[in-house]
């Protein structure tokens, strides 16, 4: 997958309720991170993320996500909150939180 990838994450919740807002385009990225990126990107099965049961359990201070994956000229949200994140979704989160 060669193509442009934008990817944005909020994450809210925590001690504070504190809002962090990431993005990365792999056209502004440098060519490792943007492999990795796409790599990440290229790696879920963001259909059944999509259509993942959401969450019932209320965890104090647990961080809640809300990722933005546009690529292709298709954009798709999804929604997760800890400790109940999808394994496959974990490597793009610590990936966007990560970046300064």
């Amino acid at each position: 997958m060669d193509e442009r990838v934008q990817v944005e994450v909020e994450r809210t919740g925590g001690f504070g309720g504190l809002v962090t807002h990431r993005s990365a385009d792999t056209v502004a990225l440098p060519p490792d991170e943007a492999r990795e990126l796409r790599d990440l990107v290229g790696g879920l099965d963001v259909e059944a993320l999509g259509r993942a049961p959401a969450s019932t359990r209320s965890v104090p201070d647990a961080f809640e996500y809300d990722v933005v994956i546009s690529t292709g000229g298709r954009s798709v949200r999804l929604h997760a909150q800890d400790p109940d994140v999808p394994e496959q979704l974990r490597p793009l989160i610590r990936f966007m939180i990560q970046r300064t």
